[in-house]
């Protein structure tokens, strides 16, 4: 089992070039000014009519340091590799950007915070995952054991619900809960994208469903 998951990511370019150019561009970000990259590529809705949409995908090659990049980074190699050893490069790659393009467009759409620039690959990060889980839903993911398919729809799940206890959003009942959730787990719980992760998670679950309805229908055929 080791070895065939080293083969996999073994066998993946694409992947580790994707990475390679997420890492390449921190390393620049980090030399300049912050302010300016994140002013040119971040994600709100001021941003996006400035720049004509470009942001939806600027805004996930740009990370708000080396461990909010690292983390995304190690997420897309390990699932990255192996989808694309599953499904080849070119899908790996849709399903990464059209992650990343669900996710801004989610954001912009739903998330209560448009005054700050939405940075980060983690929407391209979580439509892997979900490529991953409904790709093989029977499969264990170590060290919790939980069969693919709940880790998937847990991951979706979550995201929603924390999106709509925002206390910012004032819904009767829901924003008392989301601040208690918030006075337990601190401030920080509402500064993630729970938005843009949905969209991105939706993304990969809906994109790998279409492709193995395909892959059935033209076995029938």
């Amino acid at each position: 089992m080791v070895m065939r998951r080293w083969l996999e990511r073994r066998q993946a370019p694409a992947t580790y070039a994707l990475v390679l150019c997420l890492v390449g561009i921190q390393c620049l970000v980090e030399f300049q000014s912050h302010e300016i990259w994140y002013r040119m590529g971040g994600l709100n809705r001021e941003t996006f009519v400035a720049t004509k949409s470009l942001t939806l995908f600027s805004y996930g090659f740009l990370h708000g340091g080396w461990w909010h990049m690292l983390s995304n980074a190690l997420m897309i190699v390990f699932l990255g590799a192996r989808i694309e050893s599953w499904w080849g490069a070119r899908k790996m790659l849709v399903i990464y950007f059209g992650g990343l393009l669900a996710g801004g467009i989610m954001h912009l759409l739903l998330s209560v915070d448009q005054q700050g620039l939405l940075v980060g690959s983690s929407a391209g990060a979580m439509s892997l995952l979900l490529a991953v889980t409904t790709s093989d839903p029977d499969a264990r993911f170590f060290p919790i054991r939980l069969r693919a398919r709940n880790v998937g729809y847990g991951v979706i799940i979550a995201s929603a619900m924390l999106m709509v206890l925002h206390p910012e959003r004032k819904i009767p009942a829901l924003a008392e809960a989301g601040q208690s959730l918030q006075s337990m787990l601190g401030q920080g719980v509402y500064r993630i994208g729970h938005a843009c992760h949905a969209g991105g998670a939706l993304f990969g679950l809906l994109y790998v469903k279409w492709s193995l309805w395909t892959l059935v229908r033209k076995k029938r055929k």
